[in-house]
């Protein structure tokens, strides 16, 4: 199988250019390898399909080869499975855990869907106990502006890198297919019983779900008294079936919107209605830096000094405006929070502020 792999990585940019002149490396894409991948794992027919292309009509200058568990999908373009992704250049090629990118292209064409791919990725990443520590790449690069490789990127949630000039093995291969499976049961175990597209977009809309939630119990909240230095992060609470989290505390946002007297740090200007709950100007707090970046740093972000009281507008904004808008609160925000951060010992400047949107 190793050498078959290699073969691809030597050979293919002659057939691309060609098409017609090699069809051998073709075969080894779409039969040879997919058969010694099932075969070499014994993986089951009922279970699983292993298949390979070059492309659909036209020929792709990124062919790839699939691993699909038939309980999730059977296809490239829904769902979740494992694929080998070869890159443009042909100097190597990924192994990753990736998704369909079918449903949520047209659900949110014209709305940035790739964007949404990612947080799909970034979701299960950082809630599901993939093996992370095997397939640590975050971002993968295929050397090509098709659509199709645009999408594979977007649509990754880790891989691993085998570069031709380093060398690979086959056990190497082999062993990391079977712990790629196994990142593959976890997401299927994470499915359950519900449809994909439920699953897309319980991800996908969770986190406005979960903030609508956590603004609701800031109302009900009695504020806490947090002493103006670097706080300890709280321990993780313990999940089902994803991984243990932060929880952020509504009281501390609670004293950060009274610290800002209930007025949008944006613009104090920005008055929107009195609150039945509170009786004053309604608000919503923010974490200037995110607060799914705890464990980048030593200590809390679920402190005052990172919370930001926000009209509702201002904070849409954050989350749904245009990269420029986006950034002219961001630095507005940072300017006058900058202090107030290095008090609770979050060291950052305004390119650490960027990076953590965009």
């Amino acid at each position: 199988m190793i050498e078959s792999f290699i073969s691809v990585l030597e050979n293919y940019q002659k057939y691309y250019r060609a098409r017609e002149a090699n069809k051998d490396v073709e075969k080894l894409i779409t039969m040879a390898i997919p058969r010694e991948i099932s075969r070499k794992l014994s993986l089951s027919n009922d279970q699983y399909t292993t298949n390979g292309s070059v492309g659909m009509g036209n020929t792709t200058i990124t062919p790839w080869i699939s691993i699909f568990d038939k309980d999730i999908t059977e296809s490239a373009q829904q769902g979740f499975y494992i694929v080998f992704l070869f890159r443009g250049d042909m100097s190597g090629f990924y192994l990753s855990i990736n998704q369909g990118t079918t449903y949520i292209g047209k659900k949110f064409k014209g709305r940035k869907p790739k964007n949404k791919m990612r947080s799909v990725a970034t979701f299960l990443r950082e809630n599901l106990d993939l093996p992370l520590s095997d397939f640590p790449l975050e971002t993968i690069d295929l050397v090509s502006h098709t659509t199709n490789a645009k999408n594979y990127e977007a649509a990754n949630i880790c891989a691993k890198f085998y570069d031709l000039e380093r060398g690979f093995s086959e056990e190497m291969i082999i062993d990391d297919i079977s712990k790629a499976l196994t990142g593959l049961a976890d997401i299927k175990k994470f499915i359950g019983n519900r449809s994909l597209n439920k699953v897309l977009n319980d991800i996908i809309y969770e986190d406005q779900i979960s903030d609508t939630k956590f603004q609701e119990d800031i109302l009900i909240s009695k504020s806490s008294t947090t002493p103006n230095e670097p706080q300890r992060p709280t321990e993780k609470t313990v999940g089902g079936v994803t991984k243990s989290k932060y929880i952020r505390n509504p009281a501390v946002a609670k004293e950060a919107l009274e610290n800002a007297e209930f007025t949008c740090q944006i613009n104090k200007e920005h008055k929107t209605f009195e609150s039945a709950v509170t009786g004053e100007n309604f608000v919503e707090a923010h974490h200037l830096i995110p607060f799914n970046k705890q464990d980048n740093f030593e200590h809390s972000l679920d402190v005052p000094g990172n919370i930001i009281a926000l009209c509702p507008n201002c904070h849409r904004c954050i989350h749904h405006g245009t990269k420029q808008e986006k950034k002219r609160i961001l630095k507005t925000i940072y300017i006058s929070r900058k202090n107030m951060l290095f008090n609770f010992g979050l060291h950052v400047d305004l390119d650490d502020i960027f990076s953590f949107y965009f």
